[in-house]
Formats: structure tokens, C-alpha cells, sequence
């Protein structure tokens, strides 16, 4: 999902649509689990790629609130 979102970024002609991105998001963000490290080291790959579609995001307090719940869920991996 990471490497669509940075090829899309990089070679569409029309950017992702707001809820493509959310979708996303949501899927890489929810697959960030101590449980399963080789499953949130992929994710945190995949969000690593995506982080730069995501800027509209953080305009909408409830949307930033839950990326960054993702992104702390990640540095204590």
C-alpha cells in the first residue's frame, strides 16, 4: 500500500482522493500491533511511504489524533 501511494504520488495524473488516502491510512495504521512484529514492521514500511499523501489529514483533529496514535504504537515496536 506504501509503494502505491509514493508511485501514485509520483506518476498519476490525478491525485488520490481524500477517502483513498483515509482507507490507506487505516488499513497500514491498524496492522501496527506488538503482537505480530513482522506484520508492524511491514506496516510501518508501507506508512512510511504513505506519510507524504497524508498532509490534508492533520487538518481534521480525529484524523491526526489516530495517525499519531498509529506513529507512537510504532516507536514503542
Amino acid at each position: 500500500m506504501g509503494m502505491m501511494c509514493e508511485f501514485l504520488g509520483e506518476h498519476f495524473v490525478k491525485p488520490l482522493k481524500p477517502e483513498q488516502i483515509c482507507q490507506i491510512l487505516h488499513a497500514t495504521l491498524c496492522n501496527i500491533d506488538h503482537a505480530q512484529l513482522e506484520l508492524s514492521a511491514i506496516s510501518i514500511k508501507a506508512l512510511q511511504r504513505t506519510i507524504q499523501q497524508t498532509g490534508p489529514n492533520f487538518m481534521h483533529k480525529e484524523q491526526r489524533d489516530f495517525i499519531m496514535e498509529g506513529l507512537f504504537r510504532a516507536i514503542e515496536i
